[in-house]
């Protein structure tokens, strides 16, 4: 028997992330249009720059939620498996360390240049490094030590890597989750016996990541 209330929950996932595009795109616009002003160079090359990375933290955000969890079935079924292994076995981020180092080395480029030209390609550039910046990111979250740097971002992530799956979609911030209510409820807590089990998990160790 067909599960009728599927294209119902489809529907409303669609238009979840209608409302989300909504409620970004005036918000970046007001970036773009403030560049345009009389403004500082100095002063416009860092709106731009803000505005790129702006920007991916908005796409972390819908990626992770409607794709990466499949909220919208038929989106990109290699996504969803990979970060479905990834909930299974925490530490298989799949990004190596070389990979890490040519993406900083092409992110030291790209914002020379975006320094140089100083135009609409810092946009770019600012995106690129948000891309970057949370591929550090979510490696350093996975890190015990990560509870003295990023508190807050490390414990939205075990909540969703624990009791909150549906919840705690961002990884750079958490604004994204606070603005479209997917933070979990405000008593919930993580216990330091939970936190011991999360990180002594033979998947979990800091060898891997």
């Amino acid at each position: 028997m067909k599960n009728r209330s599927l294209p119902l929950q489809i529907k409303a996932e669609k238009n979840s992330f209608l409302s989300c595009l909504a409620v970004f795109v005036p918000l970046v616009a007001l970036l773009v249009l403030l560049s345009i002003q009389e403004i500082p160079e100095y002063f416009r090359f860092f709106l731009l720059l803000f505005a790129g990375w702006f920007s991916w933290t908005f796409s972390e955000y819908c990626i992770h939620r409607f794709y990466m969890h499949k909220r919208i079935p038929n989106l990109n079924q290699k996504l969803y498996q990979s970060h479905e292994n990834h909930h299974r076995h925490p530490s298989d981020i799949r990004i190596n360390v070389m990979q890490r180092i040519l993406a900083s080395l092409l992110g030291g480029l790209l914002l020379y240049l975006s320094f140089v030209w100083n135009n609409y390609f810092t946009v770019f550039t600012g995106y690129y490094l948000g891309f970057l910046g949370y591929a550090l990111m979510h490696y350093i979250l996975h890190q015990t030590w990560a509870a003295y740097l990023f508190p807050r971002l490390q414990e939205s992530h075990i909540h969703h890597h624990g009791k909150y799956p549906d919840k705690c979609f961002s990884f750079s911030c958490i604004w994204w989750d606070k603005i479209f209510d997917t933070l979990p409820p405000k008593n919930a807590r993580i216990s330091d016996k939970f936190r011991k089990y999360y990180f002594s998990n033979p998947y979990h160790k800091e060898s891997g990541g």
